[in-house]
């Protein structure tokens, strides 16, 4: 697929091109403000992968001063982010089970990378409140 930049995106991105292939994309100069993206990560969903490289470009091309690592994790969330699994999705019961296991033994899946708790506690006075019981 071929993504169009604007001209500041572009030259951000065609200078770091490094940069999207330690993300597992395989994007290349296609001239005229255009990418060519040949390989995407195989969790994001063919109508992300143009947004992806298109807010990969931009958050490049607007902190050219940052540090490298700084660049990836951005870079790494924002991909995390889009590959997550959203409201609507549909899951098999063998994935759910998988994903709440995954939670429950690991604290450090409290949150997603924006800072959004992934679980919350409830307690049973609540539930009960929730069923008009109490």
């Amino acid at each position: 697929m071929t993504v169009l930049l604007n001209k500041t995106d572009y030259e951000a991105a065609i200078s770091n091109l490094d940069m999207f292939s330690e993300c597992a994309f395989d994007v290349d100069d296609f001239g005229n403000g255009s990418l060519i993206v040949r390989a995407a990560p195989q969790y994001l969903g063919i109508d992300d992968i143009e947004s992806s490289v298109i807010e990969m470009a931009g958050y490049i091309a607007q902190n050219k001063n940052d540090i490298r690592t700084e660049k990836m994790d951005w870079i790494y969330h924002n991909v995390a982010c889009r590959a997550a699994i959203k409201g609507g999705n549909i899951s098999t019961k063998e994935e759910l089970i998988d994903i709440a296991n995954q939670v429950d033994n690991d604290e450090t899946l409290r949150y997603c990378p924006h800072g959004r708790p992934v679980c919350t506690v409830i307690t049973r006075r609540e539930l009960e409140k929730q069923f008009g019981r109490v």
